[in-house]
């Protein structure tokens, strides 16, 4: 068997899955997920014996960590908390994340229509990168949770409905190059929230249609 069928092979995955809900959604962490998941790829990848891989992903692991661990958490120490209590309770975590999210879009819209503000745009560049890293943050956690079929049809309807109206709010500041290029990440981020969400809504319609959920 080669080298990359024995990477892909079935007792790996359950390994790779925990590795990767265990650190997802939690921020004070997940700086060093990058590299600690590579690592993990990475000792698959000498188990298999493909040196060649091996070299090549122990090296791109070590700059992917140092890059996001420069990022400054957007969550406080009781969020962090908060988001990691909701680790089995799918419908909860999305909940949480959404509420953060919007509490940026609330910043932004006060922002957007005080003309007594003090220094706005700083502060509107931060919170549009902010925004940015909850909602990734957010489609991270919804990968997961489909993969394990959980049960989210409510908070997907909802998120459908709250994700497209993150877009107004992230269009009504004025046009400034302090945060042009942030909104611009951060609409096109919104964007695949919502298709995301979507997606995933219909596909549990179909699933939970012919698997019912347990009680």
């Amino acid at each position: 068997m080669g080298g990359a069928e024995n990477a892909q092979r079935p007792e790996y995955k359950p390994m790779l899955l925990s590795f990767r809900q265990e650190f997802s959604g939690d921020r004070e962490r997940r700086s060093w997920f990058c590299h600690a998941y590579g690592m993990l790829w990475a000792m698959v990848l000498l188990s298999t014996g493909r040196w060649k891989a091996f070299v090549v992903c122990t090296a791109l692991t070590v700059p992917l960590a140092l890059h996001a661990q420069s990022k400054q958490d957007p969550l406080n120490d009781a969020q962090t908390e908060q988001v990691r209590d909701t680790g089995d309770k799918p419908v909860e975590r999305v909940k949480l994340y959404m509420k953060y999210i919007e509490e940026r879009t609330a910043e932004i819209h006060k922002l957007a229509t005080d003309p007594r503000a003090l220094s706005p745009n700083a502060r509107l560049h931060n919170l549009m990168e902010e925004f940015t890293r909850l909602d990734d943050e957010l489609q991270d956690n919804l990968e997961t949770y489909s993969e394990e079929h959980a049960d989210l049809r409510k908070p997907l309807k909802e998120l459908v409905e709250h994700s497209a109206r993150w877009k107004t709010s992230l269009e009504e500041p004025k046009t400034s190059a302090d945060y042009d290029f942030a909104r611009k990440t951060a609409l096109d981020t919104a964007a695949s929230t919502t298709e995301m969400a979507q997606k995933m809504l219909d596909e549990q319609e179909k699933y939970f249609a012919a698997h019912k959920p347990p009680k």
